[in-house]
């Protein structure tokens, strides 16, 4: 019963195209259980939401053990449809794997 709630998604969130997987959590950090990102789990990329106050260059530094291209997104509501959209006026930022130089860490798209 447990596994078919976490597998269930509300029917209007399909075009999302959104994987999840279940797997054992073995490492903790105080009272939160994680999986570290490897081979067998890949972070390919980030979607910050309209009312997030963080930014794409924080994360990207939170980012800084990643071995793969990272693609982070700022994304809106739409404006008439239960849907959440990619914000094109504020940019794609592409963050780098870390064995590149600072300078070629990130870059933004517009």
């Amino acid at each position: 019963m447990k596994e078919a709630l976490l597998l269930t998604k509300f029917k209007q969130w399909e075009y999302e195209e959104e994987q999840r997987l279940i797997v054992p959590l073995t490492q903790k950090v105080g009272s939160i259980y994680f999986k570290r990102f490897g081979d067998d789990l890949v972070l390919r990329s980030v979607y910050i939401g309209s009312r997030c106050e963080v930014t794409a260059a924080e994360i990207a530094r939170a980012m800084s053990t990643i071995e793969n291209e990272v693609t982070i997104i700022k994304t809106r509501p739409a404006f008439t449809r239960f849907e959440v959209l990619k914000n094109p006026s504020l940019g794609i930022e592409i963050v780098r794997p870390s064995r590149s130089s600072k300078s070629d860490r990130a870059r933004t798209l517009k």
